[in-house]
């Protein structure tokens, strides 16, 4: 296998264990969970949760497979899905946090 086709199966394998390691961690409470890793290794995932213990259980799982890795979430605290939501609706917990190495 070429040396791209490799990264973008390990970048697809590391994908998906970070989605199973959250979906099993957080009991499958994430709500449209979309992970991204990027050629560089940045993390982000997006999602939604009904509490602020499962958006750090998110963070737990994620730091459980990568353990080194910039993370960024996308991961907003909201209980019930609104209809809309315009640039002066925001919820609260829906802010991007960058989480730092350990």
């Amino acid at each position: 296998m070429p040396a791209g086709e490799q990264g973008v199966a390990e970048i697809r394998e590391l994908t998906r264990q970070l989605g199973e390691q959250i979906a099993q961690r957080t009991w499958g409470r994430v709500q449209d969970l979309h992970v991204e890793i990027n050629p560089d290794g940045h993390v982000a995932v997006h999602g939604r949760v009904p509490t602020y213990y499962v958006k750090q259980l998110v963070v737990h799982a994620v730091r459980e497979v990568v353990k080194t890795a910039p993370v960024t979430l996308h991961v907003a605290v909201a209980s019930v899905r609104p209809l809309s939501v315009g640039p002066d609706q925001r919820q609260a917990g829906s802010e991007p946090v960058t989480v730092a190495p350990a």
